[in-house]
């Protein structure tokens, strides 16, 4: 008896020193947390999300099986529609109703878009499956594209590499480099084939300018600008290549000139009202638009527009304020700021705003997984990806930091942020396009 409660008060120690043990590593978890939410770099809906997927897939592998019923099979069973009904409070004719296939014909999943684009028939196709008419499914890939990324800076160097990424596979491939090593080239595309201009090398400011052929993936050089400039902005308006301000080396530019492919030149547009580098260049019914950037010292705020019918820019009545070293998108006519330089110039941001032209306003969203500044943006079938930069030094979110190859997309519908596959070389400053499959 005496060894039994000895044995009893020993399991009692323990147990008390396990509870201690628990409470404090709880504890603790709880500080970590919290630690790593106001740091950015942990995010309480993505953990949440996170564990329930790691304790499904453990609930899976505990009690492995195959499950081939479907919603339809569990409502088609007149027993198990009255058991759910009876759990759920519905009466059980509700059930039935929904059973019959008269009143609720149970439509087809749609294929994912990533079936579609590859081409891929239905699941049972031509697999001897039961013979379904199902209603023709409208293709929703519309906008899927390739994303180009070219040249750039790594830790050490101005870079020729370049890369393609795949938004089906998940995969960067490997492109031809291109001939001029450069880093904040400007990028548009322009019949099919993408054209990279300007951009600055060892200090050089470059006038420089070719074109990639995506279909033999080939280089070949175009007629050079008529005026050298890195960190412009470019976009294609009436089947001809814009490229606006930029940095000449010494100052911001005003500046603007266009190429036509017909003739394989280069011709001076109007002068844009205010000097700038690192524009944001849009193009909407028909008309361009320029909007942030600095002009060599403080940010311009000022939105222009050209009109190519009287071939002139118009100063817009509204003022539109973005930070440095940001990656700026345009998405459904919203103009998303992410990352860059917070206002000391110091620290390196993850944090995203949206701005709504309709409200003349600004909101905050889901920041990005990352810190990090000169990264590279492009949009996929209505989604933001963000490649590359540079990132924040050591463990804090100051400047000066190592150039970045991970990569994350924005999906405007659910708000959320999600890692994609990084790219094969680290790279901020590259010129990135966005171009249809």
């Amino acid at each position: 008896m005496q060894m039994a409660h000895s044995l009893l008060d020993r399991l009692s120690r323990a147990v008390k020193r396990l509870s201690a043990r628990i409470e404090s590593l709880e504890y603790e978890n709880v500080v970590l947390r919290d630690h790593l939410e106001r740091s950015g770099f942990l995010r309480k809906e993505s953990l949440s999300a996170h564990v329930h997927r790691e304790r499904f897939a453990a609930a899976r592998r505990a009690h492995p099986g195959a499950c081939e019923a479907t919603l339809a099979d569990v409502v088609q069973n007149r027993v198990l529609a009255g058991t759910i009904a009876a759990c759920a409070g519905v009466p059980e004719a509700v059930f039935v109703a929904l059973r019959t296939p008269a009143a609720c014909p149970v439509e087809p999943e749609p294929r994912p878009p990533e079936a579609r684009a590859l081409g891929q028939p239905p699941e049972g196709e031509g697999q001897g499956a039961q013979e379904v008419k199902q209603p023709p499914v409208k293709p929703s890939d519309e906008g899927l594209a390739m994303i180009y990324i070219f040249g750039g800076n790594d830790d050490a160097k101005t870079l020729n590499s370049c890369e393609r990424y795949n938004p089906i596979t998940n995969v960067w491939d490997p492109l031809p480099p291109i001939k001029q090593a450069r880093s904040a080239a400007a990028a548009a595309v322009l019949l099919g084939q993408i054209y990279v201009c300007g951009g600055n090398h060892c200090g050089q400011t470059l006038s420089h300018v070719e074109a990639f052929d995506p279909r033999r993936e080939a280089w070949q050089p175009v007629s050079p600008l008529l005026r050298s400039r890195s960190a412009a902005g470019a976009a294609e308006l009436s089947g001809m290549l814009f490229v606006c301000g930029g940095w000449s080396g010494k100052q911001a530019l005003a500046s603007c000139e266009r190429f036509n492919p017909s003739t394989g030149t280069w011709e001076l547009v109007a002068q844009m009202a205010h000097r700038r580098e690192w524009p944001t260049v849009t193009v909407d019914n028909g008309h361009l638009y320029l909007c942030g950037g600095q002009d060599g010292s403080e940010d311009v705020s000022v939105v222009e527009l050209y009109d190519p019918k009287t071939q002139a820019w118009e100063t817009l009545a509204m003022a539109l304020q973005c930070r440095r070293n940001a990656a700026v998108l345009v998405v459904n006519g919203q103009l998303y700021l992410c990352g860059g330089h917070g206002h000391d110039g110091r620290h390196v941001l993850n944090s995203v705003e949206r701005f709504d032209p309709n409200l003349g306003a600004w909101e905050a969203v889901c920041p990005m997984q990352t810190h990090r500044r000169n990264a590279m943006a492009a949009m996929v079938a209505g989604r933001i990806y963000i490649c590359g930069g540079r990132g924040s030094r050591g463990n804090h979110n100051h400047g000066g930091g190592h150039a970045l190859r991970t990569a994350e997309r924005f999906d405007p519908n659910t708000g959320t942020w999600e890692v994609v596959s990084p790219m094969a070389s680290r790279r901020y400053r590259a010129a990135a396009v966005a171009l249809p499959m």
